[in-house]
């Protein structure tokens, strides 16, 4: 295998790697929420873009979703001189690319309190909270 080949399978093994840790640790923080009253899910996530009422089980989604544009590379230059004749070959570079990130994540509410969640999408990731004593019932108490 080429030297190439093995770079490139390196940074796709790198890349899954992390959506598997991105997923752990989304997973991990929606997790908290268990057991959290209602309003303090809407206080924490904002407001829902869909609810669905079944009977007495309530649905609330939440969705985010964004565009993100990656600027391409340059190529590298490869010269070889045969006699008096230059030839100059481009090796790599890529093209600029567009990629649409989102994420939806939908909570099941029981009596007014979570009670499970699934979620879906290329960019499910845990945001960095600013306080290491964040959790969901620290923004219940804040509300009363």
């Amino acid at each position: 295998m080429s030297k190439l080949k093995h770079i490139g399978l390196l940074i796709i093994i790198g890349v899954l790697s992390a959506c598997v840790d991105s997923a752990i640790e989304y997973n991990k923080m929606c997790s908290t929420w268990l057991g959290a009253p209602e309003y303090a899910l809407i206080q924490g996530w904002g407001t829902p873009i869909r609810t669905y009422d079944i009977e007495d089980i309530k649905y609330i989604t939440f969705s985010d979703s964004r565009i993100v544009s990656l600027p391409g590379t340059s190529p590298s230059y490869h010269t070889t001189f045969t006699g008096y004749s230059a030839h100059t070959t481009a090796v790599g570079g890529t093209s600029p690319t567009t990629l649409q990130l989102w994420c939806e994540t939908t909570f099941t509410i029981h009596n007014h309190t979570v009670i499970d969640y699934r979620f879906d999408g290329n960019n499910c990731v845990a945001p960095i909270e600013e306080s290491p004593d964040y959790t969901p019932m620290s923004v219940a108490s804040e509300v009363f």
